[in-house]
């Protein structure tokens, strides 16, 4: 079965982006933090709330400038969860879902 697909992404401020489904879910997610220690060269540049805000959609999924992306089924869980999830939650979510 095909997952519905993100079909809007719009950044509000503040870190947060609201998301939108083909299906009709709608989100908020707060991005503040993400995606969190250790930092790396790589993922320090979300320290910067202006390039926090420079994720755009690419084919469905949630992209930034550096390449850096999440996975549309875990972005999909955060939304119905309403909130980012530690890691070991969305890997247990994940694994249940399949």
């Amino acid at each position: 079965m095909n997952k519905p697909r993100l079909t809007n992404m719009r950044y509000n401020g503040d870190g947060r982006y609201a998301f939108a489904y083909e299906d009709g879910l709608r989100a908020e997610l707060d991005f503040n933090g993400f995606p969190g220690e250790p930092w790396t060269e790589w993922t320090r540049s979300f320290q910067n709330e202006a390039f926090l805000g420079m994720a755009y959609l690419d084919h469905g999924v949630m992209t930034w400038p550096n390449t850096f992306d999440i996975c549309p089924d875990v972005l999909r869980l955060w939304c119905e969860a309403g909130r980012l999830l530690p890691r070991e939650q969305t890997d247990h979510l994940s694994a249940t879902s399949l």
